[in-house]
């Protein structure tokens, strides 16, 4: 999508396994697309990683940043907004809950059931775009470190989704996307994992 959108320089923040994911895409020429690695030194900090590289290659101007679990059908150009005052974008989206909910009375009577029910309120669907990524690198967290403060500074605006979004966050997500028809059949590597974790 993003690369289908005319985007050619990509940064990719790798950690555990990193090594399967740099095998994978290489240097991106085969995709046409040019491909950098960073490794997260921290585990779980794949913004301070980023930041770290930014300010190392005085990296700046317009970027598209998105977490990589997320799998949705917007196209990326959807998040450039440029409109005064307006620093960054985020995707919003809807979510289901991933249980089935029950409506309870007053008297504790169980009324109905409801299967895994769309979210009233817009969530973070883990898509940003920063009109210059210089201005906001440092920190370690971009949920709690930078969005907020944009946000206090009425200059993160949100870009609403209403189409097919998903996070996959366990094999049992990955199966669903790949219901879905947006994934290409698992490699053995990936089915192989697949079975030791279910089996375990």
């Amino acid at each position: 999508n993003i690369a289908t959108a005319g985007t050619q320089k990509f940064i990719l923040v790798v950690g555990h396994l990193h090594h399967m994911i740099e095998k994978r895409y290489g240097d991106g020429s085969q995709f046409g697309i040019d491909v950098e690695y960073v490794l997260q030194q921290r585990p779980n900090d794949p913004w301070g990683a980023l930041s770290d590289v930014a300010q190392a290659t005085d990296l700046h101007g317009p970027a598209l940043v998105a977490n990589g679990d997320v799998i949705a059908d917007i196209d990326p150009r959807a998040m450039v907004v440029n409109e005064p005052g307006v620093a960054a974008t985020i995707l919003a989206v809807r979510s289901h809950i991933p249980y089935g909910v029950m409506e309870v009375g007053v008297d504790l009577r169980v009324l109905r059931f409801v299967e895994k029910p769309v979210l009233d309120a817009w969530i973070n669907g883990g898509m940003y775009y920063f009109r210059d990524v210089s201005g906001v690198i440092g920190g370690s967290m971009l949920e709690y470190d930078v969005l907020p403060v944009l946000a206090g500074q009425g200059a993160l605006r949100a870009v609403l989704h209403t189409g097919y979004w998903r996070a996959v966050d366990s094999y049992k997500d990955y199966d669903e996307v790949r219901e879905d028809g947006l994934d290409p059949p698992p490699s053995r590597l990936v089915a192989r994992a697949r079975e030791m974790f279910l089996t375990s």
